[in-house]
């Protein structure tokens, strides 16, 4: 009796805590969803399913694209292990189903440790570039392992970077930075296989040998050489790690921004959860990509995995690109805001003259009159309030009069405000680090 209960202990103890699927841990209902605009659909390691769940494994891409039009899905972005033991079983499953969503939905894919190294090139050889790269819009030495997908949904446009499990390198480092560097305007979304722990806290340089082959992780590293160096890069997504919850954490970056970590792994779940459970976590987002709901749903079991794990969170996003401005008087008043006040600032720019004059109230409340001098006698008077690292915080929109009033609340001295006159009755909004005047 001794003995066994010794071993039990032993069993209990290099089991990952907390992963157990009670029958209470389930929802039936579907947790109430605030109105969204569109959705990601963002499935995690799928290495038990693919190896012990064949079946299941192509299910959860079924359900991903018979749902997409419903629910506005616009990519499916893969987190790595994809398989479990690299084999020749797994790697052609995960070749056919994928190929089944080419064509249908743009599809992000990361290699995982259990993928095979780079020297076996099973990663490479089932998922070629000669087949997948049309799906991307970019990469590095023409493999799908570190490449980018641009894509517009509305006003907001992302960028899709991911980034191979041994990107601990300065050549990846140095490419990703490039590709950032070339997309100012977009939200960069880095995905990759190892970077935050369950604690939502920065995975640490680490190395080492498994099944004959060399990985490395280090999620440290790929914050300080790239995440952290971009204003526009506003989440990272990545599993790996045992946790049977959806883990959120943010870091600051050298821009001051604000920078969501999210890890999505189900693999403790699957192995805990009697047939597998094929949990997708649906992304939905609002119109404005700042605000994201997430469901984590199983596609087995038709339920909803713990409450905890259908959460709500804020991005910051940027905006920017080129607007049609044939329309448009050049005139634009800019000035930053300070606790005292802001005297008045005089332009006079083509047709359009006006003044603009503001002060900061010191609870954060910005007042703002536009005089436009009697001539803007038509179109639209815009206004974007814009924080100190000239990120759009908010932007209203009036008719057209002898004089504006404007108030911004909740804004901090360093922030800046433009005013725009728009000639005509298209308005054009000046959403963006900065108005850009073009064909």
């Amino acid at each position: 009796m001794k003995k066994f209960i010794s071993l039990l202990m032993v069993v209990l103890l290099v089991m990952p805590a907390g992963v157990l699927a009670a029958e209470s841990d389930w929802i039936s209902e579907e947790p109430e969803l605030q109105p969204y605009a569109y959705s990601f659909a963002v499935v995690g390691d799928t290495q038990i399913v693919n190896r012990d769940y064949p079946q299941h494994f192509a299910g959860i891409y079924d359900w991903i694209l018979d749902n997409a039009e419903e629910k506005n899905t616009k990519i499916i972005i893969g987190l790595g292990d994809i398989t479990d033991d690299n084999t020749e079983r797994e790697w052609v499953l995960a070749d056919s189903v994928f190929q089944r969503v080419s064509g249908v939905l743009p599809h992000s894919i990361v290699r995982g440790n259990h993928d095979g190294p780079v020297a076996d090139s099973s990663f490479d050889k089932y998922l070629p570039f000669s087949r997948y790269g049309n799906q991307v819009s970019g990469s590095m030495e023409n493999s799908i392992r570190n490449a980018y997908i641009k894509l517009d949904v509305g006003d907001i446009k992302y960028l899709i970077l991911n980034i191979d499990i041994n990107g601990d390198n300065d050549d990846i480092y140095a490419w990703a930075n490039q590709v950032c560097e070339a997309n100012p305007d977009r939200n960069i979304i880095v995905t990759t296989h190892a970077y935050i722990d369950a604690e939502g806290e920065l995975i640490q340089y680490y190395a080492r040998e498994e099944n004959g082959y060399y990985w490395s992780e280090d999620g440290q590293g790929l914050w300080d050489n790239v995440v952290s160096q971009h204003e526009n890069i506003v989440m990272v997504l990545c599993g790996h790690v045992y946790t049977d919850k959806i883990v959120v954490s943010e870091n600051t970056g050298v821009n001051g921004n604000v920078v969501k970590q999210v890890v999505v792994n189900p693999q403790t779940i699957d192995l805990e959860t009697e047939g597998g459970a094929g949990l997708v976590a649906m992304f939905y987002f609002s119109e404005d990509g700042k605000t994201v709901q997430i469901r984590y749903y199983s596609t087995v079991q038709d339920k909803y995995y713990k409450a905890e794990n259908q959460l709500t969170f804020n991005i910051e996003t940027v905006s920017g690109g080129t607007y049609n401005t044939a329309n448009i008087e050049n005139a634009e008043a800019s000035f930053k805001a300070s606790e005292d006040a802001v005297g008045t600032l005089n332009l006079t720019e083509g047709a359009c003259t006006f003044t603009a004059s503001a002060n900061v109230i010191k609870n954060g409340t910005l007042s703002l009159s536009v005089e436009t001098n009697g001539n803007a006698t038509g179109g639209k008077v815009v206004a974007g309030c814009y924080d100190s690292a000239g990120r759009l915080l908010s932007i209203k929109i009036y008719d057209s009069a002898d004089v504006v009033p404007m108030t911004f609340d909740n804004v901090k001295p360093g922030t800046t405000v433009k005013v725009h006159w728009w000639e005509g009755t298209n308005t054009i909004m000046p959403i963006g680090n900065s108005v850009r005047k073009g064909a």
